[in-house]
């Protein structure tokens, strides 16, 4: 870590960036040992904006199948993190991609953030790595008129100093062992609201601290800020319902009710029985009376990143986690098809549980120490 620790402070004394014409050396994947042309630039700088947010640095794996970022606010162990980030941008969804060798590289968010912080939303961007240049990332910002060249285009490139580092990617909480020992899926059906709609909850983050999230699976979901008391600002959408659907099948069970379409229980008239599955009950009445609710407190400040995606897509995706030891899961889709971002994100009672456990380790260890001497 304090080989990582050096190279960020050498970068923040010299952020190296430069204004120069468009080249054709810039602009081409020869001579470059990753090259990836995005036109609609807005996508990655609304991203890292948003990564910025929550980390001090961002890892990048690059690869043939593209460009995949998954990192925790503490990159020491991500046991103990409050946020886990999953970006996925797949090489077909690129206008341009190359990548001669798999690596990853970290670098400093801020200086990312800073340097694309004026990119419009029709500019494209282009990252490369020179082979002649292994420690500098190339970022070509190209306007909209720009791209088709000729002599009135322009471009400005900026680099940025990365460092290559052997890295093993944070492991996504997919599955657990319930308490009969099957396997089962941590997230079931999301909660789907629109993307404009949840970025009302900016109005709330300025004056609060803490946001409370209630769902139950994927019919209902509210956030509720402030004190009852003196002031409170409240988020529903959906309706609650007193017989929610259950999806809390195995692994091995979901598998098997897949590959069974048209057999005789689908077949089989069951509309009475849906309709009552789905009758909605009201949903001013105390959320308490409800099965299948999830009811959880949250830091605001790890939902102020979220609020600068929604103008990267239509929709946000939310999954409470069928047991409570899991985060929330918070997923979404880029309008332009470049890939997925996905955020995972602990709740109060969990980031003290963490915090109660390190103050554990950090005791025990020196004992553990001392006894040895």
């Amino acid at each position: 870590m304090s080989k990582a620790k050096a190279t960020t402070k050498s970068a923040k004394s010299t952020i190296p960036t430069t204004l120069k014409p468009q080249t054709n050396s810039d602009v081409t994947n020869s001579g470059k040992l990753f090259f990836a042309e995005v036109t609609k630039g807005y996508i990655p700088k609304t991203t890292f904006d948003a990564l910025a947010t929550s980390l001090s640095r961002i890892t990048l794996r690059l690869s043939k199948k593209g460009m995949f970022i998954r990192d925790s606010d503490d990159c020491e162990n991500v046991c103990w993190a409050h946020v886990l980030w999953d970006v996925s941008w797949v090489r077909k969804k690129f206008k341009v991609f190359n990548c001669t060798e798999q690596m990853t590289v970290t670098l400093n968010a801020k200086h990312l953030q800073k340097m694309l912080r004026n990119v419009k939303k029709k500019d494209s961007l282009t990252f490369f790595i020179r082979k002649s240049d292994r420690n500098q990332l190339g970022i070509v910002i190209q306007p909209a008129g720009s791209q088709t060249g000729g002599p009135a285009s322009r471009s400005e490139t900026v680099y940025l100093s990365i460092q290559h580092i052997e890295a093993t990617l944070p492991l996504l909480p997919e599955m657990y062992i319930d308490e009969t020992g099957i396997e089962r899926k941590v997230y079931g059906n999301p909660m789907i609201i629109g993307a404009t709609d949840f970025q009302k909850i900016k109005k709330m983050a300025g004056s609060v601290t803490t946001l409370v999230v209630k769902m139950q699976k994927s019919n209902y979901i509210s956030f509720h800020a402030g004190d009852e008391n003196v002031m409170s600002s409240h988020l529903n959408f959906g309706q609650l319902t007193m017989k929610p659907e259950d999806d809390t099948v195995s692994e091995s069970e979901d598998d098997e009710n897949s590959s069974n379409n048209g057999s005789e229980e689908s077949d089989s008239e069951e509309s009475p029985k849906q309709q009552d599955i789905y009758e909605v009950a009201d949903s001013e009445s105390e959320t308490s009376e409800y099965p299948n609710m999830y009811e959880k407190t949250f830091t605001m400040s790890l939902f102020v990143p979220l609020i600068k995606l929604p103008g990267l897509t239509h929709q946000m995706e939310f999954y409470a986690p069928r047991n409570d030891k899991f985060p929330l899961k918070v997923s979404m889709s880029a309008t332009s098809g470049l890939g997925e971002i996905s955020v995972f994100i602990k709740d109060l009672d969990q980031i003290n549980l963490n915090e109660d456990k390190r103050v554990e380790v950090s005791i025990d260890t020196p004992s553990k120490k001392s006894g040895k001497k």
